[in-house]
């Protein structure tokens, strides 16, 4: 094991940290770079919809059914709202349009109470098309999201770093 006064610099230690070492080093970092692209890719698309969903437009609605699987902690409602006397229906919940979607039990309570006591929601519904609608009751969920996610997307970006210095040196 090298001593700590033997690197160069920072980037020195990272490249002892994270360089694999062996066969199986090197399969846990092609594993790990194929779940790090996995996860960038789900995160731009997350962060697309989520900059799509934000521009539409927003109607008051009211939820007309809901199935709760608490031991699960998910939720599928179906909501109507009205846009220029037509009303629709809608189903999809969340940034990600899922129809059912995990949440804390404290919203479900929240919901709970709004369906009991038919208080309105908010509904984004796309201009150019009125049917495609979403309740996207947590805008937080972004915030999460990219919290959840930075840890591996800089290790992700590090090995890369590590990478193509290597690849430099060599060359």
């Amino acid at each position: 094991m090298r001593r700590l006064n033997n690197f160069q610099g920072t980037a020195d230690i990272i490249e002892y940290v994270i360089w694999p070492r062996s066969l199986i080093g090197w399969v846990v970092a092609f594993f790990l770079m194929l779940c790090g692209l996995l996860l960038f890719s789900e995160i731009y698309n997350f962060f697309i919809d989520y900059s799509k969903i934000h521009a539409w437009r927003s109607v008051q609605g009211h939820i007309i059914s809901m199935k709760l699987d608490k031991s699960k902690r998910k939720v599928n409602l179906n909501y109507e709202y009205k846009i220029d006397g037509t009303e629709y229906v809608g189903d999809k919940i969340g940034v990600a349009r899922m129809r059912w979607h995990d949440v804390s039990q404290r919203k479900i309570s929240d919901l709970e109470h709004i369906f009991n006591d038919s208080k309105p929601i908010t509904v984004k519904y796309n201009p150019d098309n009125n049917m495609d609608s979403v309740y996207a009751f947590d805008s937080d969920d972004i915030i999460l999201i990219a919290f959840i996610a930075l840890p591996p997307i800089v290790l992700f970006c590090s090995f890369l770093f590590v990478l193509a210095g290597k690849l430099r040196s060599h060359w």
